[in-house]
């Protein structure tokens, strides 16, 4: 005897199913409220009763091996929501975790229901393979709103804990992964207290994984630059910046001798029409900003505008947050990397920054940070003027990022006014490079047997040697 059991409590998607099952002949059961509904609309149902208890717990002990007078026979099916996603009804969530328990396969989202039916019009039952599908979702179901209620209570990874749930939704489906052949979904943790994903307005185009890479660089970076200014990331690598408190005048100093071609602009302010154009002109593949102006919404209405344009607030991420690296089914979790560049840089030389020097040495640590190791960024007067990074050795990045500068012939300016960020530790053959620039600024990630003869050698050059009191090292 084929038997289902039925208590939901949004009943509008249930009819088409139930009849199919009815034709089927499933003896139908249900109880409450859903029993009048199926009444009403025109199902054979049969009302499960209980005197001493509610219904689903009679029915769950009766799955669980007691004897019961509630149903002729166990359920065959279950067909129980959770309401909003949530454990909010103690009565379902004991009869779901009864079902999961004996094997009896259960409906508990709308997304299994057209499955289910098309299952039923093709073999008349069930298949094996749909069962297995159906508890794999009825666990992940209880599972994600129990653990959804813990994180409601310490929104935080304890990474102390030798057993770790992190509860997982579907945002959206991409357009693709990496590759045009490859899917790719968005799925968001409920472990954040600023759901960046939840944050973020896609106002024009769609996105794919590779987007999704270069939008999660741009938070990071965004979050640490505490001044006007725009930056370029291709490839989750950062390609361009500058700074300035007019930011237009930051912009098309950036994008001067600069190929802007497919990549990402990130602006840490509101910005309007009039780079929306100039962007889009230069074929460049999105644009991000904390806030546009009013026009740009015109804008994008009326003109044929693809390039992608995304609203990201800004969002300063508690220090409680964990980084976590998937590698093959195994995970790895670590204490975020917090910057502060006020307490991270120490001066090991005589020589002492200017107020201007100061602002670039803020973005210069910045930079570095979210740079991949070994890394050498040049940058003059809020610009960034060359960056290297992935190197095997600092000197390798040293010499890159000098050729990339003088290549690109991008100094018009003062030379004297250079300044470089280095991810790893100097030597001498590395300063000796250094010292053929007139470079006024060194910020040094690290330290060696060698500093002492650094500082000497920077002391009778008259250059800034800082120190962080922190290792950013980024190798991924």
């Amino acid at each position: 005897m084929n038997l289902v059991y039925v208590n939901l409590y949004n009943k509008e998607r249930i009819i088409e199913l139930l009849k199919i099952l009815a034709d089927l002949k499933y003896r139908i059961f249900s109880q409450g409220s859903t029993f009048s509904y199926l009444l009403r609309n025109g199902i054979e149902a049969e009302e499960v009763k209980s005197d001493v208890y509610h219904p689903n717990i009679a029915i769950s002990s009766f799955l669980l091996g007691k004897k019961s007078k509630s149903l002729p026979s166990k359920p065959s099916l279950i067909i129980a929501d959770i309401l909003q996603d949530e454990i909010d009804d103690t009565y379902n969530l004991i009869l779901l975790i009864s079902a999961a328990k004996s094997g009896i396969p259960a409906i508990c989202k709308y997304t299994d229901y057209e499955k289910v039916k098309e299952n039923l019009k093709l073999f008349g039952e069930i298949g094996n393979n749909l069962k297995k599908e159906l508890m794999f979702n009825l666990y992940s179901a209880i599972a994600f709103g129990i653990s959804k209620k813990s994180y409601e209570i310490f929104p935080y990874l304890n990474i102390t804990s030798e057993e770790i749930t992190i509860p997982l939704k579907r945002i959206t489906k991409l357009d693709c992964g990496e590759n045009p052949h490859q899917r790719a979904f968005l799925f968001s943790s409920l472990i954040k207290t600023k759901k960046l994903w939840e944050n973020i307005e896609i106002l024009n185009g769609s996105l794919n994984l590779n987007h999704i890479i270069d939008i999660n660089k741009a938070a990071e970076l965004k979050t640490d630059i505490r001044y006007p200014a725009c930056f370029s990331i291709r490839h989750s690598n950062i390609s361009g910046f500058a700074s300035s408190d007019n930011i237009y005048e930051a912009f098309y100093d950036m994008i001067s001798n600069k190929k802007c071609e497919r990549e990402i602009f990130v602006f840490n302010c509101e910005i309007d029409s009039k780079i929306i154009n100039k962007l889009n002109s230069l074929n460049a593949e999105a644009v991000i900003a904390s806030s546009y102006s009013q026009d740009v919404y015109k804008f994008i209405k009326d003109r044929n505008i693809k390039l992608k344009i995304i609203k990201m607030p800004d969002i300063i991420n508690p220090p409680q947050e964990n980084d976590i690296f998937y590698f093959n089914g195994d995970f790895v979790f670590q204490d975020k990397d917090i910057f502060d560049e006020s307490q991270n840089i120490k001066l090991m030389t005589k020589r002492k920054p200017s107020i201007e020097e100061i602002k670039n040495i803020s973005f210069l640590t910045a930079l570095s940070k979210h740079s991949k190791t070994f890394s050498s960024i040049i940058m003059s007067h809020n610009k960034m003027l060359s960056i290297s990074q992935s190197e095997t050795t600092i000197l390798d990045a040293i010499k890159t990022s000098i050729y990339k500068m003088n290549y690109q012939n991008i100094i018009k300016l003062d030379r004297s006014e250079l300044m470089i960020a280095v991810d790893g530790s100097l030597d001498i053959n590395s300063l000796n490079e250094l010292t053929k620039l007139p470079i006024k600024i060194i910020i040094e990630t690290g330290g060696n047997k060698e500093d002492e003869e650094c500082i000497k050698i920077c002391n009778s050059t008259n250059i800034s040697l800082f120190f962080t009191k922190k290792r950013h090292f980024k190798h991924f």
